[in-house]
């Protein structure tokens, strides 16, 4: 089921960064899983992260790979804030929001107000939400 969809996000990110989210538990959520299934353009992948450490692993792997190109994959660091991690690969950009963590999709959906775009993938599980 929404299998179609799920393979467009998958298209969206490389699959070594894709299987890194996953294995620390990542879900996508937003305007990303709601334009998969209108069927209109992705503007970016917003990725939420289970943990404080979920995220610092994900940092520490992308930073540790060297100290002149930060990149993971066909991903690069573009733009660092308070609030998020940018990557932009050749398919999309990718932000890592890394200010609050949600252990769930109903967290993420009670922080914020969404009222559009209440759709979100557990990227480990491949479900939606």
């Amino acid at each position: 089921m929404f299998e179609q969809e799920l393979n467009q996000l998958k298209k969206l990110i490389s699959s070594e960064l894709w299987e890194l989210l996953a294995d620390q538990g990542c879900m996508i959520a937003g305007g990303a899983v709601t334009s998969v299934f209108t069927n209109k353009p992705v503007n970016d992948i917003d990725v939420y992260f289970p943990s404080q450490e979920a995220f610092t692993k994900v940092v520490a792997e992308i930073y540790g790979r060297s100290d002149f190109d930060i990149s993971f994959g066909d991903a690069h660091v573009l733009h660092v804030t308070k609030k998020a991690l940018l990557l932009r690969s050749e398919q999309q950009d990718v932000q890592l929001i890394g200010y609050q963590f949600y252990k769930n999709a109903t967290e993420i959906f009670d922080a914020f107000d969404f009222s559009i775009n209440m759709a979100a993938l557990y990227m480990k599980t491949e479900e939606f939400s």
